[in-house]
């Protein structure tokens, strides 16, 4: 009740959600939904949102783009068995691919995140984040460089790992072979690969 009252209350158009945990609880986003649509609230809305929430409601899907939700941003964060269980993220790659087919049958935009620079991941994998993404159907990507909060159970992970370390103020985590730089330049590849290989959202999608 708290949140619809507060988004009628605004003359924005869109509405950007920063709550990472925003689809925690499904029961309660569903209920949002409904009170949106009830309400006839009308506003554009974008939100963080995970993919274990995402695999296992296709009507909740359809029913978050009914109430006004036009863009996902998704933590896909790797498409590699062993580092996605490495972060502990709760999610296989079967369930991300399920999850994108459940949004395949809307017209919500998407941007997925992907964390690059993991222990013991090779060039290849990373680069190999565009065609994963582009196989998704996302419209967007965001290959960002991986970073480990102070003692936290990842970093001791990362720093137990042959030729791994924590550096700069943002605590990026670099290696003997990638460093800062280097994770860069693989940014920019990534990126350049999957808009060479996916065309843009807008020859796709028509938004209505």
């Amino acid at each position: 009740e708290d949140v619809v009252a507060e988004l009628q209350e605004t003359d924005a158009t869109i509405v950007h959600i920063v709550d990472a945990n925003f689809a925690h609880d499904l029961r309660r986003v569903e209920r949002i939904c409904d009170l949106l649509i009830e309400r006839d609230v009308r506003h554009l809305y974008a939100c963080e949102i995970r993919v274990n929430a995402l695999w296992k409601d296709p009507r909740l899907v359809r029913k978050m783009e009914q109430a006004g939700f036009f863009m996902f941003m998704v933590g896909v964060e790797s498409y590699q068995p062993r580092l996605l269980k490495a972060m502990r993220k709760g999610y296989t790659v079967k369930m991300c691919r399920e999850a994108f087919r459940n949004l395949s049958h809307t017209h919500i935009l998407t941007l997925g995140n992907f964390l690059i620079g993991n222990p013991g991941e090779t060039e290849a994998e990373m680069l190999g984040v565009a065609d994963f993404a582009a196989d998704l159907g996302l419209d967007f990507i965001s290959p960002n460089k991986i970073y480990a909060y102070a003692n936290t159970d990842f970093e001791q992970w990362v720093l137990a790992q042959p030729g791994y370390r924590v550096e700069g103020r943002r605590r990026y985590v670099v290696s003997d072979r990638f460093g800062v730089e280097d994770l860069r330049r693989l940014q920019a590849r990534i990126m350049l690969s999957f808009f060479r290989r996916h065309p843009p959202w807008i020859d796709r999608k028509s938004v209505v």
